[in-house]
């Protein structure tokens, strides 16, 4: 409505060392669009300032210029310069605006109404084609203190749908939605990957930074339990061209950083939480000029999806906020968890603080508890006038060997509770106390009861490729770009270093025939990425992929048989050949035919010998004693050379970015566990059989011994696992 300011030249020697008494020649102008509203007289120091009042309409912007004439420049020092001291703007509402307590230009922009979340689908991101799908908002429902609704994108030449689940909440500033992605398709879908609940940008105005207020997880819960550092505040500066990466650690949500974080910038900002009971990761990146791209969600997403299938994201929340204080934002956060998160009895009461109690601390988990210190203990904290609600036995209750870890048989140690457990839980009953019982179900040791109960329900657990026994093993003793294929236990597993990855095939091989084991690695220029794949008689059974692409020559040689100085196999290995490009489908099905007629670097045909029949460099015994020969894979004449983990054969490593390794192989039995986790198994819950068949189990432990509440633990966490069962998906 009206603009209001003094104009005039101030009395100062700030634009240079020379006086600027009675200097300077400078007029001011109010414009509205290209029509000047007022224009001052000529002004130079010393005189009085002009008061300006001008009327401004209904104008939604206007223009201050300032404009220094020739004669205010002497001796080319310019002496031009004016203020408009104590500038307002009247508005139509009535209220006043004081302009210097405006930010300065350029302002933030307006935010996207993009989708906050993208993926991967068929090597393309979700940006790119999103826009060309179905897409459709249900009906709002409406409650007193939600509403709900639900967009489905839906691509019809896939038939892969996804469905986004949105909650608005009334009372408090706050968004919650969560994404589940299905093929209703009749084939299997594209690769999808990289699914990120959480991809959206923030820009700042010109003023100020992004500073990301956020909190430590428990890392040291791992080791020692607890430390003077675990959940204690931080605070990061998100400068220009900076990042920040907050995550998860071996599948432990809160094991490094808290899920939770206040993102502030010019007074305002937004809360955000990750819903996800595993390993997340969150990155902040931003650019080199005022914006921030911040995305979240499970890490390392790689799958297809047969017809039917669907999985779900972490779930997100956002509270944004403004007004200056993100500490009245993190209490409007707490409010939102309280009054819309935490479990509430039926009458919707926040239930009492629950105590519970144990003899951990003193005898290592549970491996030293027995029916009668248990009971001394419950007895101690009554008679001391505690009377916790739960009594919690952990970890080692059960029968196990050498170690609590090694889990699978769930009864009670007969030597510690002859009794079982159900006597513990009467005496806790007796005190009006409950019983937590601890579990880990899904994981399973060699040897022990679901271990021999049920084989055909296990997994392998997640041993990497230079765990396993050599078969061209090329493992070097550090992070560095290596390479090899090995075997564990009965199948075939092929890796890269530097961060290790691994294809593992999921054909059993100890069948006492032979077998052809071919492995590919692929740079594609086209994803960037280093693929990796294993063939069994020809045909494709393992995938993975690498974002290293980096030359793999930091071992200079492979192992045949065995390496250096352990893991050898116990089998027969004929026709050793190193290829150095990686051989396609079909090139791979000639060979195992025996009719590829791509020459390889180096071929070892094993003849009674360990003669390189391509490349000229034999090989050398690495270990001792004779080689053993017996018949081939192809009969007659031909030889393989017989292992049992007594000597290997050196062969050397000339071939670093594309590259093939292949041979064959026959074993009887399983090779012995792979080093580090080779003795676990994982029960596999996508069997519905399975499930069904533990879900009993447990429940009659539970049952039998008196358990009120049952725990469970991963252990070890899911980012030690590899879904080896199906080789495309993570």
């Amino acid at each position: 409505r009206r603009f209001t300011a003094v104009f005039g030249i101030d009395s100062n020697r700030v634009t240079s060392f020379y006086s600027n008494t009675g200097r300077g020649a400078v007029v001011g102008s109010v414009v509205v669009g290209e029509k000047e509203l007022y224009q001052s007289p000529v002004m130079r120091e010393g005189m009085t300032g002009q008061n300006v009042a001008v009327p401004l309409g209904d104008a939604n912007s206007f223009d201050l210029i300032v404009r220094g004439k020739d004669e205010g420049i002497i001796e080319r020092v310019d002496f031009n310069q004016a203020d408009w001291a104590d500038a307002q703007v009247e508005l139509t509402d009535g209220r006043t605006i004081r302009i210097g307590d405006l930010p300065t230009a350029p302002l933030a922009r307006v935010p996207s109404t993009d989708l906050p979340f993208s993926f991967v689908y068929n090597g393309q991101a979700s940006s790119e084609f999103i826009h060309q799908w179905e897409k459709s908002w249900s009906d709002d429902v409406v409650g007193p203190d939600i509403t709900t609704k639900v967009l489905t994108l839906s691509d019809p030449q896939s038939g892969l749908t996804v469905k986004c689940d949105v909650t608005v909440y009334k009372k408090l500033p706050v968004v919650e939605w969560v994404l589940t992605l299905r093929n209703d398709g009749k084939t299997q879908t594209h690769l999808i990957e990289n699914v990120l609940p959480l991809d959206c940008e923030f820009e700042r105005d010109n003023e100020d930074e992004f500073v990301l207020h956020h909190s430590n997880g428990s890392p040291h819960s791992l080791v020692r339990m607890s430390d003077e550092t675990d959940y204690a505040p931080r605070e990061t500066v998100l400068s220009p061209q900076s990042n920040k990466k907050l995550n998860s650690l071996i599948g432990l949500p809160a094991s490094n950083d808290l899920p939770f974080f206040n993102l502030e910038w010019n007074n305002r900002g937004a809360v955000f939480a990750i819903g996800w009971p595993g390993q997340w990761q969150a990155d902040f990146v931003r650019d080199e000029h005022r914006g921030i791209n911040l995305k979240a969600g499970q890490q390392d997403v790689s799958f297809v999806l047969e017809p039917g299938e669907k999985v779900r994201t972490p779930r997100i929340a956002m509270l944004l906020w403004k007004g200056g204080d993100w500490l009245r934002a993190q209490n409007l956060w707490r409010s939102w968890m309280v009054s819309h998160n935490l479990p509430r009895t039926a009458d919707g009461v926040l239930p009492p603080f629950q105590h519970n109690a144990s003899s951990s601390a003193h005898y290592i988990e549970s491996s030293g508890a027995t029916e009668e210190n248990q009971k001394m203990f419950v007895d101690r904290y009554v008679d001391h006038g505690i009377t916790p609600d739960y009594w919690w036995i952990d970890a080692g209750w059960y029968d196990y060997a050498d170690y609590w870890l090694n889990v699978g048989s769930w009864n009670p140690n007969k030597n510690r509770f002859p009794n079982g457990l159900k006597p513990i839980s009467d005496y806790l009953h007796q005190r009006d106390m409950k019983f937590i019982l601890w579990f880990t179900p899904e994981m399973v040791t060699r040897g022990t009861e679901l271990d021999l109960m049920q084989k055909p329900w296990l997994l392998k657990g997640g041993a990497e490729w230079w765990m396993g026994h050599a078969l061209i093993q090329g493992e070097y003793p550090a992070h560095v770009n290596d390479s090899g294929l090995t075997l564990m236990e009965d199948v075939a597993a092929f890796g890269t270093g530097n961060p290790d990855a691994t294809a593992t095939t999921k054909q059993s091989l100890a069948d006492g025939k032979w077998h052809l084991v071919t492995a590919t690695r692929f740079i594609n220029p086209d994803t960037e990425k280093s693929e990796l794949r294993v063939f069994i008689d020809g045909e494709l059974n393992a995938f993975a992929v690498s974002n290293n692409l980096d030359l793999m020559n930091k071992n200079d040689s492979f192992g045949v048989g065995r390496q250096y100085q352990t893991r050898g196999i116990v089998g027969e290995i004929d026709d050793v050949r190193v290829y150095d490009v990686a051989l396609d489908a079909s090139q791979v099905r000639s060979l195992f035919k025996q009719q590829l007629d791509v020459k390889p670097s180096h071929h070892y045909p094993f003849n009674k010998s360990v003669k390189d029949v391509a490349g000229g460099i034999d090989g050398e015994m690495i270990g001792s004693g004779d080689f053993r020969f017996v018949p081939g894979v192809n009969g007659g004449d031909d030889s393989a050379l017989v292992f049992n983990n007594d000597y290997g054969v050196k062969i050397p490593n000339s071939a670093y970015e594309n590259y093939t390794l292949s041979c064959w192989l026959r074993m009887d039995a399983p090779q012995a566990p792979p080093w580090g986790r080779g003795d676990m198994r994982l029960l596999d819950f996508g069997d519905p059989a399975a499930a069904e068949w533990i879900t009993e189990y447990v429940d009659s432990r539970i049952t039998s011994q008196g358990v009120d509440l049952y725990r469970h633990d991963g252990i070890p966490p899911l980012s030690f696992w590899n879904a080896n069962d199906e080789s495309e998906r993570r």
